[in-house]
This record gives C-alpha cells, structure tokens and sequence, in this order.
C-alpha cells in the first residue's frame, strides 16, 4: 500500500520546461470539457489512465485551499494556476489532479496520491482529515474515505 503523509518533503524529480509545456497543453486541453480532468504523476509527468481500477485520493488537508480558477479561463491563466499548484503541492503528492468542476463553474488542481483499493482510501482518510474524497478511474465516480463527504 501506498500511503503518503502530507509533510515537507524534497521534491524528487527534475522538471524541464518542455516536458512541463507538454504535460501543461495536454492538461488544458482535458479539463476543458464537461468534468474533463487528468491525473499526472509528479514524477514523469504522465496521465493515469482511464478505466483503471485504482482511486485518485486526495492529500490536501482540510483548511489548505486547493488552486482554483475559472472553468473558462484561457491558457495564461492555466499557466499560471499549474505553476502555483506544483510550487504548493509538487513536493508533498506523488500526483497532481487537475479537474473541471462544472458545479463550482472551476478547474480544481489538488495533490493526490493514487491506490488500488477502497481500504487504502479510507486508511488515507484515517491518517489525517482529507478536504476531498477519491475519483475512482474504473467507474468515473467519487468516494468519500470513510463514507463521510467533507465539508
């Protein structure tokens, strides 16, 4: 099981600039759509796939705010919000989750950590209070740890 504490931590990679760009621009172009979203490891910058039977789970700590802009916000913007995300988050997750959230007319960025099972979800949620639930890549729904949506 992998299960990552939300502490300081050294970041482990080397970004370059044109993998960052490339990873940015195919990020963008998911999240644009109707709660389009990707989930990238932070350290090859790769998307998960789709369809996998594995959990996206949040690490961000209830009261840190996640990085947000506006659904319809241009590339710039995107940018910009991706640049904060990875300096906040990049050396406490081992993945980023950029996502359109239609309800709040946003594109959330929050560190997340992917596993395999709902018991690792719920043993995440055991550890520390999480201000998300997990995105289960198999079936596209959400799972709160513990059953409990968070506030």
């Amino acid at each position: 099981m992998s299960i990552t504490t939300f502490t300081p931590a050294p970041a482990r990679y080397a970004l370059t600039a044109d993998a960052v760009r490339a990873m940015r621009d195919s990020a963008y172009r998911e999240v644009r759509g109707s709660w389009g979203g990707v989930t990238v490891s932070l350290d090859t910058l790769q998307f998960v796939p789709d369809g996998i039977d594995a959990y996206a789970v949040s690490l961000r700590p209830a009261g840190v705010p996640p990085v947000t802009i506006a659904e319809d916000a241009g590339p710039d913007a995107f940018r910009d919000a991706l640049s904060v995300a990875l300096a906040r988050f990049g050396a406490h997750a081992p993945y980023l989750g950029i996502w359109h959230d239609d309800d709040n007319g946003v594109i959330e960025f929050d560190p997340v950590d992917v596993v395999s099972t709902r018991a690792e979800v719920d043993a995440l949620g055991a550890i520390y209070p999480v201000a998300g639930g997990a995105y289960h890549f198999a079936t596209g729904l959400g799972y709160w740890p513990n059953g409990k949506p968070s506030s």
